[in-house]
């Protein structure tokens, strides 16, 4: 791994005047989005001019994959580069304890002014800055955010309103909601980016690391009755396509205030998701916690204007890979044991050496049992391996999943039992092992060592 030497920035010194100062970094974090959700990954029926623009004018990965498709799971991910075995959030509202190599900590310590908006979901937080909500346990938000104004992850989609109103009913995924003769109040994700915005505008003098986390387009599904009415009749999931749209025109308000405080050319916007969303269950009825790509691929678009050569990328890259990219790019050190790398030079350059595979991890259902159908295991695990060409997944109860991507992409035709792929089967085996070891995951080897055994794939 490349470790660059950071200048020295300190929090003693005014490094919004320093020679060469660092990047602006500004997070934007939707819960739940396809990849396919957004016309720059080719969807036709989307209108996401604004997200467009960053992905044609900076680099959009084609293939970049979570490493659980969870929230909490994920999201622990982002924030420090390390696989959920590793932060040890395997599910949902699970407290992220050791904060060591959050990247904002990181850029914090090195003289960042730093702030959170909208969506934590890593941990009971202090109650929300919009509305107190008594009872509710807490923990501190982490000290290393000078600006806190985040929630835990359970507020209404509609500013101060419960949690269902003017939302699509459940199994009704093909309406919009029903407004009636009711004036909608305030949109939370309008809200969490007037937020945002104040924050830059604000602290733009120094270096900032901004992140803006959100809850749609994940359920309940509800957006302004303009946006909804866009999509009425035209679409399958028509309110799913509206919040995405809201987004985006968000995602346009904040980076025109960029460009009018002069501010575009010297900040680093990363847009991602924690997670994707399928519409069709298969065997785990939920729309995650599976390795599909529906689920576990995910939007990533890197945009720095003049700094970062635009186009698409095909590289294999992970959530993991965020925290070292990031913190390449603002010329810091990368901390040790990392399990992700930096795509600094893919991003610079447009070319460089990269892996050829990525690891995800996943548990279909709650620890708890809860949401587990009563013929199911509660701790089944699964384990899958990407390549251009093929995907394994390997569950501890079921039998191995095989894919191949470029003929077959909605993952429908499972060749595992077809002649002539043990090679296949062996070398994939083989990468799925290694990473495992690479990053200390161990837990599901014996499962994978003694189905390779069955199958004589260890010669």
């Amino acid at each position: 791994m490349d470790q660059r030497q950071s200048d020295d920035w300190t929090r003693d010194k005014n490094i919004g005047e320093t020679e060469g100062r660092p990047p602006n970094i500004i997070l934007i974090l939707p819960d739940q989005q396809r990849f396919d959700s957004l016309g720059c990954y080719g969807n036709r029926n989307a209108i996401s001019p604004h997200i467009d623009r960053l992905a044609s004018e900076g680099a959009c990965f084609e293939s970049a994959f979570v490493t659980q498709p969870l929230c909490s799971a994920a999201r622990s991910s982002i924030l420090t580069g390390l696989f959920p075995h590793k932060t040890e959030v395997w599910d949902n509202d699970v407290t992220l304890t050791d904060h060591t190599t959050s990247f904002p900590r990181l850029l914090h310590d090195m003289g960042y002014t730093t702030g959170y908006v909208g969506k934590w979901h890593l941990g009971p937080t202090p109650e929300p800055f919009d509305r107190p909500v008594s009872g509710r346990p807490i923990q501190p938000p982490p000290d290393y955010f000078d600006v806190w104004q985040g929630h835990d992850g359970s507020e209404s989609q509609w500013v101060g309103e419960p949690m269902k109103k003017w939302t699509v009913p459940d199994n009704h995924e093909s309406a919009i909601p029903d407004f009636g003769r009711e004036e909608p109040g305030e949109y939370r994700v309008d809200f969490e980016f007037d937020r945002g915005i104040q924050f830059i505008r604000e602290h733009h003098q120094n270096p900032f690391c901004l992140i803006v986390s959100f809850r749609p387009p994940h359920t309940p599904w509800t957006a302004p009755p303009k946006n909804c009415e866009r999509f009425q009749g035209k679409v399958q999931y028509p309110t799913y396509y509206a919040m995405v749209n809201r987004i985006d025109e968000n995602v346009g308000r904040m980076v025109d205030v960029l460009n009018t405080l002069g501010l575009e050319q010297n900040t680093l916007i990363v847009y991602t998701s924690d997670h994707g969303h399928d519409f069709v269950y298969r065997w785990n009825p939920q729309p995650k916690r599976n390795c599909y790509d529906t689920a576990s691929r995910i939007p990533l678009i890197f945009y720095w204007i003049g700094k970062i050569k635009p186009g698409v990328r095909s590289e294999l890259v992970s959530h993991a890979d965020l925290v070292p990219t990031i913190l390449d790019l603002c010329g810091l050190d990368i901390p040790d044991g990392l399990h992700g790398r930096s795509a600094r030079e893919l991003l610079l350059s447009g070319k460089g050496p990269w892996r050829d595979s990525v690891y995800i991890q996943n548990h279909p259902y709650r620890q708890d049992g809860l949401y587990c159908p009563p013929e199911s295991d509660p701790t089944m695990f699964e384990r899958c391996i990407v390549t251009n060409e093929w995907k394994l997944i390997v569950n501890s109860e079921r039998p191995p999943e095989l894919y191949h991507r470029p003929t077959d992409p909605d993952e429908i035709n499972n060749r595992l039992r077809e002649p002539g792929l043990e090679e296949v089967l062996r070398t994939l085996f083989g990468k799925l092992e290694d990473w495992a070891w690479q990053i200390g995951d161990g837990q599901a080897l014996s499962k994978w060592l003694l189905y390779k055994w069955n199958r004589g794939l260890d010669g």
